[in-house]
């Protein structure tokens, strides 16, 4: 209905403003603050991407989070079918 957008825009901006984003910060303007060192309205495309993909697992892919690094796949199948067999 056309009396919902703006309640729907308020919700929204309610919601960008106070969510959990990693690092303890709350909201995408404080998590800019927090990883880029800039306002939400200066990132540019790639940055943004990264923070929309912050709602999903804040804690998880925060840039700042420590990941074990991994063999990719075809390099580990590589090394197990070069091994001369028995």
């Amino acid at each position: 209905m056309a009396g919902d957008a703006p309640q729907q825009e308020r919700d929204l901006k309610l919601y960008l403003d106070r969510a959990y984003m990693g690092g303890g910060t709350f909201g995408v303007d404080g998590a800019a603050h927090f990883y880029f060192n800039k306002s939400a309205r200066d990132v540019n495309l790639s940055e943004s991407a990264m923070l929309a993909g912050l709602f999903k697992a804040p804690t998880k892919y925060a840039p700042t989070s420590t990941c074990r690094p991994r063999v990719p796949a075809p390099t580990w199948c590589w090394i197990t079918s070069s091994t001369p067999a028995s």
